[in-house]
């Protein structure tokens, strides 16, 4: 995805949040998401899980440090909010889980303080 939508140069998680405010909490909101069938379900739910790889993975770095702080953190904060359905039984549970695991791995590949904390030393 790119700022000006034509060229093939990536944005930022900051950057995609600060011009589709809305984009990624929809987009995590896809991921717990309910069908009617199944297989359509699955479908969004492995789309949404693409593209917030996509995103959220290394690549592109905004020249905003406190944006792009803020696209991870509520990033994070998204995937915790995804806990109890990720841990459902059974098959949509199973999904979401994959799908949350995905997402924090590319956010670990781009951000380790997300997942381990930064040092003091």
């Amino acid at each position: 995805m790119s700022a000006d939508a034509a060229s093939s140069c990536r944005m930022s998680p900051g950057q995609l949040a600060a011009s589709h405010p809305s984009l990624l909490s929809c987009l995590f909101s896809l991921l717990g998401a309910t069908a009617a069938e199944a297989v359509t379900a699955e479908r969004i739910e492995c789309l949404a899980c693409e593209i917030l790889c996509e995103v959220l993975g290394p690549g592109t770095y905004g020249e905003d440090a406190q944006q792009e702080r803020t696209a991870v953190d509520a990033a994070m904060a998204a995937l915790l909010s995804l806990r109890d359905v990720a841990l459902t039984p059974g098959p949509a549970g199973a999904g979401v889980a994959r799908c949350v695991a995905a997402v924090a791995s590319a956010l670990a590949q781009r951000d380790t303080s997300a997942v381990c904390g930064s040092s003091s030393s």
